[in-house]
């Protein structure tokens, strides 16, 4: 199951680059909108899921991986106490958009997090998919309607984690199986092969069902 985290700023000024409050928020809320955090993922030294309760930063410094622009380019870190665990991204804003872009992310962040696709990112990412057939008890009995399924994608293009969300439940396991034929384009932060997510919803009309385009999970 994937978590939100509950957002704690601690922002530093940046001396040579005056990052002030306002823009270190905006930073780690591009962070907080791309990224979610992944309970399945167990921390070695404490066999539990990284906490949702730690605490981001912004740094002092403008990171190296930022382009030589006016832009504003922030390093934003996700610390949990007593953790050996930091996660780090770079974070280019630029201009008043306030998504910003995600340049960077280190060992620890592409582990514990994964890569949350906007919705006009999701459906360039399926490369192949299979439509669901409606079980005969759900027919039978005239069961219609949208199944939504979450999907996280692995590093190869694959599926590694399945959830069924809303929808009847006669349908979700017809959902399901379907779902696990599907196979997407691998997602990069930067250079670096990460895992994403998103959704998929089936609507099923008693015979077969649609493909609707898969969208990202709502916060």
């Amino acid at each position: 199951m994937l978590v939100l985290m509950a957002v704690s700023i601690a922002a530093g000024a940046q001396t040579d680059g005056a990052i002030s409050a306002d823009l270190g928020q905006k930073a780690v809320s591009v962070v907080t909108t791309k990224s979610v955090l992944d309970s399945k993922v167990l921390v070695p030294t404490t066999g539990k899921p990284l906490s949702i309760t730690g605490k981001f930063s912004v740094g002092r410094n403008r990171p190296e991986a930022c382009p030589k622009t006016a832009d504003s380019c922030v390093a934003v870190f996700y610390s949990v106490p007593d953790v050996d665990v930091v996660c780090e991204w770079t974070v280019l804003l630029q201009g008043d958009v306030p998504t910003g872009q995600l340049l960077t992310e280190n060992d620890d962040a592409a582990k514990y997090f994964v890569l949350r696709l906007a919705p006009t990112e999701a459906a360039a990412f399926v490369q192949s998919r299979a439509v669901a057939e409606d079980p005969p008890i759900a027919r039978a009995a005239h069961v219609v309607g949208d199944v939504v399924i979450r999907v996280v994608i692995g590093t190869d293009g694959v599926a590694e984690q399945i959830f069924a969300g809303s929808g009847p439940a006669m349908l979700k396991g017809a959902a399901l199986e379907a779902s696990k034929k599907w196979r997407f384009k691998p997602c990069t932060v930067g250079e670096r092969l990460v895992r994403c997510q998103m959704e998929i919803t089936f609507t099923f009309k008693g015979a077969g069902s649609d493909y609707n385009p898969p969208v990202a999970m709502k916060p």
